[in-house]
Order: structure tokens, then sequence, then C-alpha cells
């Protein structure tokens, strides 16, 4: 996509516009209201993604003395910049590229790193205050896991490791691609491909080709196509630059139509215009957007349709013809998650589930991990023997470090949570006993135990386990299982059921607050432990209620929901 509008009064834009909403790149023009001040969670991630980028600068600069480091604000950034890749400055940190007037660019990389072939020519590299690297083979859609040191940044001194790949996140790859056009605009790339890196918690360079097919582009057919990175970018930065356009030619004429619309997106919780945006999304009976698994693209297709609020899509009959020709096959489904947001009862049988299972056996195993950037310092179980007593009584049981979070500390923690797991797995079944264990969206446990099983050199046993029926993912199987028109997270989802955690405002973003006293050394150090303690045991306790919930009650078919009631 090129721009469509004159957007030659638009201001210089960097490198997060294009990951982010473009009705906040309105918002941004238009001012309608007074932004929600920065929460303590997402000023806690500020912070450190500053104070981590100043670790990294300060290790670079000790092991490459050759590195330029710009201390320069504006306009003299950008030429001592210019001039320093001019130069051929092997490593350049805090630079500031020269600004594309044309295309509206402006951007600060945190490194530029020199190439070692293909002509010279730069490659942006940015600090992550996030971890990099994903503990399994890159796969047919994924970044292999090529990796540089810190004292030997170049693409051409980078290690293949084919047990590993980098994390696909798109934002920081997109902001790679903004600053790679920014490079071209220079005539400061390199001649032989479009690559860029990620410095992580790892403390490792994990390069990206960008211009490898990774993103389905969204779509409402199975048409959709993988486009690269240089290719997702281009289309998300020029279009916000024509909503941005548009934005201020609504400025001036009122009667212009702005480009966008407020959209419910996972970004919105976090957005400093959430707080101008929820209420119009919310009012009546509420934007379609606002149901799960409906994201811009599905929007449209209802909106194309004259369907904007969920009672008008709950009160579509699910055989219906008019949406023919539109390629959305889950038009059922969103009416019944429409009818499920809507209707008296919290949660419903999806239709054609005629009773609702939960996997069981005679010794249960509840498992829940709590991590920070730079690893997992907590496994939390609840061993459950429903043979053992009446009525049943649940252990919990912590592995848990509060050392300073170190690769070393993290492996050795977590194979003693892995130990004890196994042991009293291989315990039950030879006693002839059925075992299980189960997590709430396993995609974290995964991860955490994938890391293990490299580190501690288990991968086989890790995976094996991951692998098997013995491994439940309780996320799943609820949501094969029931509907109720909002989230499936586990903080909405288990006080359905009832349960009620113990501590106030549980959730990952105030456990990662608590995490920085429960290291410390201070007066609050052991209030915070315990509090991430009872929120971890809340956590492994909820998805047994879960379980206990779905094996006990009577729970109504969506099909019971009629249009309209």
């Amino acid at each position: 996509m090129t721009t469509r509008f004159d957007v030659s009064d638009v201001p210089l834009q960097g490198g997060y516009v294009a990951k982010q909403c473009p009705v906040r790149a309105q918002n941004d023009i238009l001012v309608p209201g007074v932004p929600t001040p920065t929460s303590a969670w997402l000023q806690r991630l500020f912070d450190g993604g500053i104070a981590f980028e100043a670790e990294i600068v300060t290790s670079i600069v000790e092991v490459c003395p050759d590195a330029v480091v710009i201390s320069d604000h504006g306009d003299d950034a950008e030429v001592a910049t210019l001039r320093a890749m001019q130069s051929g400055a092997p490593v350049i940190l805090g630079g500031r590229l020269p600004s594309d007037e044309v295309a509206r660019r402006v951007g600060k990389p945190d490194l530029l790193v020199r190439a070692d072939e293909g002509g010279g020519g730069y490659r942006a590299v940015d600090v992550k205050h996030h971890m990099a690297v994903d503990a399994k083979p890159a796969g047919r859609q994924g970044f292999p896991g090529r990796r540089s040191s810190l004292d030997r940044l170049a693409l051409e001194q980078a290690v293949d490791d084919s047990e590993t790949s980098g994390r696909k996140k798109q934002g920081d790859l997109l902001q790679l691609a903004h600053y790679q056009r920014m490079l071209e605009a220079a005539g400061m790339a390199t001649d032989d491909g479009r690559w860029a890196g990620i410095i992580g918690t790892e403390r490792k360079v994990v390069w990206y080709d960008l211009d490898l097919p990774a993103w389905r582009t969204p779509s409402v057919t199975e048409n959709s196509k993988l486009r690269s990175t240089m290719e997702r970018y281009d289309f998300e930065f020029d279009f916000r630059l024509d909503v941005i356009a548009v934005a201020q030619q609504h400025q001036r004429d009122a009667s212009v139509d702005l480009a966008v619309v407020p959209v419910k997106v996972s970004e919105c919780a976090d957005c400093p215009w959430w707080d101008y945006c929820r209420p119009r999304l919310e009012a009546g009976s509420g934007d379609v957007s606002l149901l799960p698994r409906i994201g811009w693209a599905q929007w449209k297709v209802h909106r194309d349709h004259g369907v904007t609020n969920r009672a008008e899509l709950a009160a579509l009959d699910e055989r219906t013809a008019g949406y023919s020709g539109s390629g959305l096959r889950a038009l059922p489904l969103h009416i019944d998650l429409a009818r499920a947001a809507l209707g008296p009862e919290p949660a419903y049988r999806k239709r054609g589930v005629d009773a609702v299972v939960a996997p069981r056996a005679d010794v249960e195993v509840d498992v829940d991990m709590e991590n920070v950037e730079e690893g997992c310092y907590l496994w939390g179980v609840l061993v459950t023997d429903r043979g053992s007593a009446d009525p049943v009584v649940s252990r919990y049981e912590a592995f848990v470090t509060w050392d300073p979070m170190t690769p070393d500390v993290e492996t050795d923690n977590s194979l003693r949570f892995w130990r004890s797991f196994m042991e009293l797995r291989s315990t039950t079944l030879a006693a002839r006993r059925s075992f299980r264990a189960y997590c709430y969206s396993e995609q974290a446990e995964n991860r955490f135990l994938k890391r293990l099983g490299l580190a501690a050199a288990i991968a086989d046993e890790v995976n094996a386990f991951i692998d098997s029926d013995e491994w439940v993912d309780m996320l799943q199987v609820w949501d094969d299982q029931l509907i109720t028109g909002g989230s499936s997270s586990l903080k909405v989802a288990a006080p359905i059921t009832g349960f009620r955690w113990e501590v106030d405002d549980a959730g990952g973003g105030e456990s990662m607050l608590r995490y920085e006293a429960a290291v410390g050394d201070t007066e609050d150090s052991a209030t915070a432990r315990e509090w991430l303690l009872a929120y971890n045991r809340g956590d492994v306790e909820a998805t047994l209620a879960l379980r206990e919930w779905m094996h006990s009650t009577d729970i109504p078919s969506i099909e019971s929901v009629q249009p309209g009631s």
C-alpha cells in the first residue's frame, strides 16, 4: 500500500506508530480528551527497558573500544550519526538517523552495526527488555536462531542454532523495518539483504531476515497470504500516515469524516485513549469487536453488512445467507458469541456439546509458573490425590528463588521443580494409578519448560511429557466446550465458577511489580513474597476449581438462547 492522501504536512513519525492502533494515531492528532495516566505496570516496563538498555550499552562499550556513542540530541545527533556512518564506525550507539522528509520518518535505533561484507552499510539493532529467543526450532514460518555475541556483533559473525528460534514479536520487527527504510533512504543500508537484530535478556543479538515471509495477512478467507516484515510494515506505516492526514483535514473541516473509528484490540487496556474509546464501544449492547476472536478483518465484514453491535449480531439466524460471498465462515460462532455475551447465564455449552467433560486422574497436579523478563523464578504445584481420602485434600508446594535472576539461578530452581514433579509422576504410575498435570494456557509454561530442557540437557524428556496426554491445557478444555461471549482468561473464567483469589489485584502485571520488592532487602520484601506465593497458589487452585465446576454443574446449551432474548 502507498499513501492515498497528501501526507506532506503529517508530523514525522517514529518506529512505534506502525505497530500501534491506527485509532491511537488519530487520537494523538485530535486530542479528544485527557489521556489516561501511565499505569504503574507500564511505568515499570518503561523504567526497566531504559535501565536494561543502559546496561547493554555499557557492556558493548567495554568490549568494543571502537564503538561510537552519540550523545548529542536533535539535528546535531543526526549530523553526528551520518558522519559516523560515513567514516565507517563499526558500531554506533544511540544514533539518530537522518530524517526522511519525503516518507515522513524519524528514528533512533539503539545500535547501528556495520556489515563486515557485502559492500559495507549498516544494520539496525534494538535492545528490548524481554526474551528474544525461543527454545524450539524455527519451523516453517519462524525465524532461525541466528545469534551473535556483544563483542562480535556483526551478522557475518553470527552462529546458527538449529534448536532455537528468534521470538516472533511483530511489534519489535516492525520497528526494525522502520529503521531499515530510513537506512535505505539515507543510502546507508547493506546491499545483501535486509537483516536487523534484537538484543533481549539473553544478551545476544538475534538476527532477523526482514524479507522472510512470516506474517499471515489478516483475512476472513482461507486465501490469506504470507507476507514479509517489510511488506507488513510498509502497509501499516502508510495506512497510519493516511489516518493522520485525514485527521488533520477533519480538524480544519469537521465535515470531513475520520478514517477510522474505535475497535477493540489487544492493546486497548494499556492505551492512553482507552477511557475515551471504551464508553463508545460499550454503549448500548456493545460493539461487535468486544467479542473474542473478532479481529479488525471480521469486524469490517460485519460492519459492511450493516451489523455494528452485539444485539444486531445476536439477532441473525445462524443459517443466514446474508453474508454470502464474504468468506466469513465463522459467522455461526460469532452469532453464538453475541448471544452468550447478552444471555442471562455466565457460560453455555457450545453447539454439539452434549455434556461438558474435564479430563480427570487419580493424582492431579495443577501447575503455574511466574516469570519476569530475565526468567522464571517460581513454579507452583497443587497436588490433589482424589483417591486418598474423603473429603479430598489438596497440597500446595512452591519451588521458588528470590536470588537475582540469572540463567543458572533459573535453571537450578526449575530443575528442582522438574525432578520433584517427575518423581511424583513415576511413583503414581508405578502404583498403577493415573496421573495428569494441568495448566491454563500452556504457551508460557511450555516455553519455560523447553528452556529448561535445553539448559539442563533433558530436552527429549521435557518434550515427551509436553506432547503426552498427561499434560492438559485447561484453557483448551474450556474453549473446546464452553462459550461465554467474553474473555477466556483464567481471571475471567474462574470467577464464573465462584472462585475468588485471596489477594487483591491478582494479575500478571501486579505480580511483576511485587517481584521488584520480593528480590530486594527491604521492609516490604517479606510482604511481597507472601503476596506472590498466595497469588500463585490462587492460580493453581483456580484451575482445579474449573474442573470441579465443569464436572458438577448443569451448564445450558447456547442453543437454548433465542435471538433477542
